[in-house]
């Protein structure tokens, strides 16, 4: 009653020593005067700690066979389609008997591993650190003799090099004529040198060709030699046919840039082209660095993100081959789906699951269900706290923000996976302030955020918003700067509290949580946090045209001075200024005006994507009886656009700050007193000359 694709570490312990029906016993071994049976396994536990799908065998005992002399314990293990590599500290595996180089001393300090696919590997090791090593390994597997490979489960297919699907690219890819003189001059470069090398244009380019897309991002994996001695066969045949060649560059690793094997690059004409070896990699439960091999093209597909993504074109073959065997059906249907067992996928580099979203928000895929159980599995989220950087994480993110129709599925997605809050790090406590939403969990609040950033997305790309309010940031800032603002709305009045030091959550999550830039992190923030002050004030706007439909359009005084507009309150002017005086205490249209200029001059041109975040998201945060129409947000537009105030932070002093203490004869505290005077008379009087300003402030110094 054992469930297909049972991984062996979560058998009952009495299955993984004595697995039903097999091996058979020793009387019907062959080799049964070598061959470990079921009679040895309590003594001899590595038979369960080599292959992971032990169970899918219908007999072992003939292909392992023990070898033992004096010192050492020797495996010979013909299974080389199970796994392709294996490490152990103190053991040598070796895929010939016994090299002269191995001795018990170095054994002790080896920790080697080889390549298993050359047919027969042999294990050399001292006998008590072979079994104290292999038989820990029964409850504990190794990376190498990983859950990927499961026991009698769809999935144990994946274990056998297969060959590939290979289609024509005749009517499947479209060559540009740049692209078709590239990939001849490959061609006769390999002629030039008589090599057998295989040259393969791997992963985005083939994916973007066969959607019909334009490309010029071409990576090319050789079979046999390193990136960089390939490159110098070509530059060294392009100038033997005359061609001018820029130098062979190295780009060196950087892990932190997903950067983990040094790539070539060199020029063919106007094209710069990278190219490296097929490579293999193992990963170890600490870093989502792996060590790297030159590995066979089937490895090489089988490392990557996706299988839409592991496609290759034969330069050589002018073919297109999928190693996965489904990678071009994948494609094919739009779907997201890994090349290996998901979770096997996403613990080894759990950046994977940013990439994935990423991926599925530009192609608009459907995601395989084996694959959102296995993002959303809580040892792959440790692994995105301990494994990924944070830069990493704004990486991922920045680029999904920039895709035009689907920008906001990754952010979905990350709520989707319930990794919204390990990505903008807000995972511990915060202080609440008085603006702050009450009584939400951060399971509401993230609910919250999928709702905001979902109407948003619609309202930009459906009923093309950015085209109808005339806003002065380009599409390309203001698309971005709303998602995120619409994303992080619900944590608007919430402060990160460390040593004393208070920080708006919504900057702290960007610039430490994804380690935006402070400017972009800051915008974001100003957006966020002004969005009820707008939106207060537009209310406030509403409620005093209801009573006098033409109030907005009175002008009863040539001009209008701060103590004037501060007395339209009923609040003592004396214990209140302009900007701290709550809306709700003004009662005059010119104390409103003034209030507005002052927020516009602290915000400057983010009051235009506040505003749109206000009127945008209305429906869906105002509160029961306070609901302001489109109709009333486009008053309010006018409103300020008519008074003047659209971009008052634009207009320049009338007197500056040297100009004040030469006219007035004042210094230090009161220099500043009256740039604030003077700022406050020309947002109420826009059309002022500087002479008016002079005698306000002349009149106010007497």
């Amino acid at each position: 009653a054992i469930e297909p694709g049972t991984p062996m570490r979560l058998l009952p312990r009495q299955l993984r020593l004595r697995p039903p029906a097999f091996p058979p016993t020793p009387s019907a071994c062959p080799n049964r005067k070598r061959c470990l049976t079921s009679r040895d396994w309590p003594r001899r536990p590595v038979l369960l700690a080599l292959p992971c799908c032990i169970l899918a065998m219908s007999h072992i005992g003939e292909h392992i066979q023990p070898v033992e002399d004096s010192s050492r314990l020797t495996f010979k293990l013909p299974l080389a389609p199970l796994f392709s590599t294996v490490s152990s500290p103190g053991l040598v595996f070796s895929s010939k008997p016994r090299p002269s180089w191995i001795t018990t001393s170095r054994i002790r300090r080896s920790s080697s591993r080889m390549d298993l696919h050359s047919g027969v590997c042999v294990v050399y090791g001292r006998r008590k650190l072979v079994r104290k090593i292999l038989s820990s390994r029964i409850d504990t597997p190794s990376r190498a003799f990983s859950s990927r490979y499961l026991v009698g489960g769809s999935s144990a297919h994946t274990v056998e090099q297969q060959s590939p699907s290979v289609i024509p690219s005749k009517g499947n890819i479209e060559l540009t004529e740049e692209e078709k003189k590239i990939f001849s001059q490959l061609r006769q470069a390999l002629a030039y040198h008589n090599l057998t090398t295989v040259c393969r244009v791997a992963g985005g380019w083939v994916r973007d060709k066969l959607l019909g897309l334009s490309t010029d991002d071409i990576d090319i994996a050789v079979d046999n030699m390193t990136g960089e001695e390939f490159a110098e066969l070509i530059k060294q045949y392009l100038e033997s046919e005359g061609t001018t060649s820029s130098r062979v560059n190295v780009i060196k690793t950087n892990p932190e840039k997903s950067k983990h094997l040094a790539t070539a690059t060199f020029r063919i004409g106007p094209r710069s082209i990278d190219v490296n070896h097929l490579r293999s990699e193992e990963y170890t439960t600490d870093t989502r660095i792996p060590t790297i091999r030159i590995g066979t093209p089937w490895e090489d597909a089988h490392r990557r993100d996706l299988t839409l993504n592991a496609l290759y074109y034969n330069i050589n073959d002018d073919t297109i081959e999928d190693f996965t065997r489904r990678g071009l059906d994948d494609l094919k249907a739009l779907r997201a789906r890994t090349p290996l067992a998901p979770y096997e996928t996403f613990i080894d580099d759990p950046l994977r699951v940013l990439r994935t979203l990423r991926f599925a928000a530009r192609f608009n895929l459907a995601m395989d269900p084996e694959l959102v159980e296995a993002a959303s599995n809580e040892n792959v989220k440790l692994g995105l706290r301990k494994k990924v950087s944070r830069e990493r994480f704004g990486k991922e993110l920045e680029k999904s923000l920039h895709i035009h129709s689907n920008a906001a599925d990754m952010l979905v997605g990350l709520v989707r996976f319930g990794i919204d809050r390990i990505i903008f790090d807000c995972e511990e406590e915060y202080v609440a302030t008085l603006d702050a939403p009450a009584g939400l969990s951060p399971e509401q609040r993230s609910n919250m955020s999928l709702i905001l950033v979902k109407r948003m997305q619609s309202l930009l790309v459906e009923n093309g918003v950015l085209n109808t309010h005339g806003s002065t940031l380009t599409a390309e800032k203001l698309h971005p700067l709303l998602l995120l603002a619409s994303f992080l709305l619900p944590y608007h009045g919430l402060l990160h509290v460390e040593k004393k030091k208070r920080t708006p959550l919504v900057f702290r999550m960007l610039a430490e949580g994804v380690k935006f830039p402070h400017k972009e992190s800051g915008e974001v923030n100003v957006v966020v946090q002004n969005y009820n002050k707008i939106r207060d004030l537009a209310l406030h706007l509403k409620r005093m045209t209801e009573n006098d439909p033409n109030l907005v359009n009175r002008n009863t005084r040539k001009s209008v001075t701060p103590e004037d507009a501060l007395s339209q309150t009923v609040a003592d002017p004396e214990n209140f200024d302009a900007e701290t005086l709550p809306v709700e205490e003004i009662e005059g249209i010119d104390l409103l005006k003034l209030k507005t200029g002052l927020l516009l001059y602290e915000i400057r041109n983010l009051w235009e994507p506040t505003y749109l975040l206000c009127k945008l998201l209305e429906p869906l945060t105002s509160k029961s009886g306070d609901i302001l129409t489109e109709e009333d947000f486009d008053v309010f537009s006018k409103w300020v656009e008519s008074n003047g105030l659209k971009r008052i932070w634009e207009k320049p002093m009338d007197l500056n700050g040297h100009e004040i203490m030469k006219r007035f004869k004042v210094q230090g505290a009161r220099v500043g007193e009256l740039m604030r005077k003077q700022k406050e008379w020309q947002i109420l009087n826009p059309e002022a000359s500087a002479e008016d300003t002079e005698a306000y402030l002349t009149s106010i110094c007497e």
